[in-house]
């Protein structure tokens, strides 16, 4: 009896670190406030969409407004159900980026292997916490879905199981998450590869396999039924286009491939559960027994922290101008680990080479479609990297308590502000060359004019100089990496999405001018670099007239073009501006 109750009670799973981690979250404000804008911003989008359906415009029959309740309903558990389905996963990969590295870091995961507690407990104990937060958020979301289901139109099946993906897929990025965690101290470094990995598993490599395979290996339908059952992004693609059309799709198929795809992501959370277990079961009793860690050269670091003075050299580095500045620049851009970043390398660069073959194959990269979708791949690679990096470098400091010392010197904040600055703008650049790269050989190619190289680096020019600004206000803001890169993500999603979205939708609801959103649509940096790439390739294709189609709808000249976007670099110049002034003020107020 007693054995079986042992199995039966979860704690043999989870063991104490599971009742640590859930004290330890009730106590933090972020969750509670986590919640309260996830409710409020629910209910917020409800009333938009509400309101922009139910406009009668001077039709007040009871069976057209019935109709329009059917469409309210639809639309707003489908916004819902796929705002759910990416926060999720941004919530479970940020917070589970740093399970590991953080116990590594504050040197406690060497005392927990001094303890009965095991590997899979430490894993599992850490992963249930994190995830019974999403759960919560995914619970709070429930009575609007039920209620706005009575509306009409939508069935049980489709709540249900976008339900299952949801919570299946973020299990698996979040146990992505953690077992990258265990191999880097940094947590940005954790969701950046977390990122690339799971863009590569869900886009990439489905889009390889198609372009190789379909119609001359396996037909189209049975293509699609393969991604549908192991790509989550499909299947919710496919239940979404069920719900919203029942009458083109067979009623059985989404159901079944929906079921398969939560037992594929639930299979490999399981199998990256059990290997991280492993692997931090090891990592605890190497760190228990004083085992240091290798240098990036693969020496044993010293007590200095210096490859150079375990090798046992004195040399004198001779620090010339700024001391931050001199720091910043003589950290090398691949930092530690270079073996595995350059091998990294050459693979994206082999599957580059390998996507151009395979258009040119197709006869498709002269079309301006295939350069914008270029275009933005390159442009969120570079932006990812200038929202993580530059909200890293005043945290990474104070975490390891070195920004104080740093505020004892003689340098003014001015010089340490601009210091950092230079610094997250070159660790920034070699990023953006991939941009400049792409579009500089194809206009070399006679496939793109060249004047794109020159709106472009107006566009990059602001863009990155606004990152960096922010994310530095934000690193002297926060005390915590993980909290600064949320908020400066959270930045970019609030100006490029959240705000032209609010904008159109109450332009839509008060029947007014929307003048304003269509500016602020047309200043968003994917639309500009969509019109650009896409008018630059156009006019060489076709010899059409330079004419750049905005979403406002209007048509403007080069010149006139080359005005908006000085003009939007000014005014986004400002704001970064802005936020640098008040790192400034905020370098000695927050120094830890």
């Amino acid at each position: 009896m007693a054995a079986g109750r042992r199995w039966l009670w979860p704690q043999w799973l989870t063991g104490p670190i599971f009742a640590k981690e859930l004290c330890v979250a009730s106590r933090r404000r972020r969750n509670y406030v986590l919640r309260s804008v996830y409710v409020v911003g629910l209910a917020l989008v409800m009333a938009l969409l509400w309101a922009g359906e139910m406009h009668s415009g001077g039709r007040t029959s009871v069976a057209y407004r019935l109709s329009r309740m059917a469409m309210v309903g639809k639309l707003t558990i489908m916004f819902t159900v796929w705002f759910q389905f990416m926060a999720t996963q941004v919530v479970a990969v940020v917070g589970l980026s740093g399970a590991v590295s953080d116990e590594v870091y504050h040197r406690t995961l060497a005392a927990l292997a001094t303890t009965p507690i095991n590997g899979l407990q430490i894993v599992m104990g850490k992963l249930l916490s994190r995830l019974l937060q999403l759960v919560l958020l995914l619970a709070i979301s429930l009575p609007l879905l039920a209620i706005v289901r009575v509306f009409g139109g939508v069935p049980w099946d489709y709540v249900l199981w976008s339900l299952g993906i949801t919570l299946s897929t973020a299990v698996f990025v979040g146990s992505l998450a953690m077992f990258i965690s265990i191999f880097t101290r940094r947590t940005y470094v954790a969701i950046i590869t977390t990122v690339l990995i799971a863009g590569g598993l869900f886009l990439l490599l489905p889009l390889l396999t198609g372009m190789i395979l379909v119609d001359d290996v396996i037909d189209d339908d049975v293509f699609i039924s393969l991604l549908t059952a192991f790509n989550p992004y499909v299947a919710m693609g496919m239940k979404t286009n069920w719900m919203m059309f029942p009458r083109g799709m067979a009623a059985g198929g989404p159901a079944v491939f929906g079921v398969i795809n939560c037992l594929v992501m639930l299979v490999g959370s399981a199998l990256l559960v059990m290997l991280s277990a492993f692997l931090v079961r090891r990592l605890a009793l190497r760190l228990a027994a004083g085992q240091t860690t290798l240098s990036a050269e693969g020496k044993p670091r010293a007590p200095g922290g210096s490859a150079a003075s375990a090798a046992g050299q004195d040399d004198v580095r001779r620090v010339w101008d700024s001391a931050v500045l001199w720091k910043e620049f003589r950290t090398p851009l691949l930092g530690r680990h270079k073996v595995l970043k350059v091998i990294g390398l050459i693979l994206g660069v082999f599957v580059l080479l390998l996507t151009y073959l395979l258009c040119a194959n197709e006869h498709s990269l002269g079309y301006s479609e295939i350069q914008a979708t270029y275009a933005v791949v390159f442009l969120c690679l570079a932006m990812l990297l200038a929202i993580v990096i530059p909200a890293t470098l005043v945290t990474s400091e104070k975490e390891t308590h070195a920004w104080p010392l740093l505020l004892t010197t003689a340098l003014s904040d001015g010089q340490i502000i601009l210091g950092k600055l230079a610094g997250a703008l070159r660790r920034c650049l070699p990023v953006w060359v991939l941009l400049f790269g792409h579009v500089a050989i194809f206009a070399v190619g006679g496939v793109t004019h060249w004047v794109a190289l020159v709106h472009l680096a107006i566009l990059v020019g602001w863009l990155a100089f606004l990152l960096c600004c922010s994310g530095l206000y934000f690193s002297c803001r926060f005390r915590r990496t993980t909290v600064a890169v949320v908020m400066n993500f959270a930045l970019a999603a609030v100006l490029w999405a959240v705000v032209p979205f609010l904008l159109f939708a109450v332009s839509e609801i008060v029947r007014g001018p929307d003048n304003l959103a269509e500016f602020v649509a047309d200043a968003n940096p994917f639309v500009q670099v969509v019109v650009i790439v896409e008018t630059a390739t156009r006019y060489m294709q076709n010899g059409a007239d330079w004419s750049y189609h905005w979403v406002s709808g209007s048509s403007h000249s080069t010149a006139a073009t080359t005005a908006f976007l000085i003009l939007c670099m000014v005014l986004y110049t400002w704001i970064a501006l802005m936020f640098l002034w008040r790192a400034k003020a905020l370098v000695r107020r927050r120094p830890v």
